[in-house]
């Protein structure tokens, strides 16, 4: 059912920009007629072009129509960008977290005591810390997490 009234329109809109073809003529008393079928031989065929007139109330209605689609554009376009701000948030907020974890866990290691601490060079050889060495370690690693971690950076 829809098909066909939408086809009906369809075929209605295609014929308001149309022409429509009238006859134009004369009778014996000197009268001139119009009509869609000659009525004498000698009738005129005359052309005349339908215009769609406006409609002011419809126009409204489109120009309202596209005043919302762009507004709902510009506020997806806006809530895209907040979601998009918003994950970079949490993404900088788990990479602070994963370096706030290292930083605790090197300092676990460092602060065990009886445990020999070492760092392996890029020709794999082992370089085992002083004692000197190892505070100097701590002390760096502290400083870090104070400066580059807050409370709520630190994993639980």
């Amino acid at each position: 059912m829809r098909i066909i009234s939408f086809i009906f329109c369809l075929l209605l809109f295609q014929q308001a920009g149309a022409t429509t073809t009238v006859y134009k003529w004369e009778d014996e008393q000197g009268r001139i007629h119009y009509g869609e079928r000659p009525d004498d031989s000698n009738a005129q065929s005359v052309e005349i072009k339908h215009k769609n007139p406006k409609n002011p109330y419809l126009e409204e209605r489109e120009a309202q129509r596209q005043q919302r689609a762009k507004a709902s554009r510009i506020e997806r376009s806006q809530t895209h960008a907040d979601e998009k701000a918003k994950q970079e948030a949490r993404d900088a907020q788990a990479q602070r977290q994963k370096v706030c974890a290292q930083y605790q866990g090197n300092l676990k290691l460092l602060n065990q005591s009886g445990r020999r601490v070492y760092t392996v060079s890029p020709d794999g050889e082992y370089h085992y810390f002083s004692d000197e060495q190892r505070q100097q370690e701590i002390t760096k690693i502290q400083q870090d997490l104070e400066r580059h971690c807050k409370e709520s950076d630190q994993p639980k």
